[in-house]
């Protein structure tokens, strides 16, 4: 149980949540939605990688289209739901960290700060990683590598954003 809390404490205090949570439809940039906490559908420009997106309406589809940014990112859903990452385990995830790829591969965009975050011990990822796969599991498909539509789910414009129910 030591190791879990040390790994929430982390998780919290790097700020996961706000950037792996979507925003509520109004409201501060500084909130984010705690019924779908770490399930990803932040959006940041990836020519000025730490800056979150502002102008994210929540609008109807085609009009939020004509709005999108050249280009973006979405931060992606990390609970252990099958849309999110229920196949790592703790040394894909360390492994992920450290060499910024998923798996050794896909890699991973600088919004994520992985090039600060593999300075951790093992032992304080793998806290990270143990807290992590404790937060309840919440569907929410995102992915970056197809077009992005209104996900009627967290209200914004993501890859996959249609094959998501409310």
């Amino acid at each position: 149980m030591a190791r879990k809390g040390r790994g929430a404490y982390l998780v919290y205090l790097a700020r996961c949540a706000h950037c792996h949570s979507p925003r509520p439809a109004t409201g501060s940039e500084h909130l984010r939605r705690r019924d779908m906490e770490f399930a990803g559908g932040r959006r940041f420009e990836t020519k000025r990688y730490f800056d979150e997106i502002d102008d994210d309406p929540v609008r109807p589809p085609a009009e939020a289209a004509r709005l999108d940014p050249p280009s973006f990112v979405t931060s992606p859903n990390i609970t252990q739901d099958p849309s999110g990452i229920p196949y790592f385990d703790e040394a894909i995830f360390i492994q992920t960290i450290r060499t910024g790829r998923v798996a050794g591969r896909r890699p991973l965009t600088r919004a994520m700060l992985w090039f600060e975050f593999r300075k951790l011990t093992d032992d304080d990822l793998g806290a990270i990683f143990e807290f992590l796969r404790s937060v309840p599991p919440v569907r929410h498909r995102v992915n970056n590598a197809d077009p992005p539509t209104y996900c009627p789910r967290c209200g914004r414009r993501h890859g996959l954003g249609e094959l998501n129910s409310p």
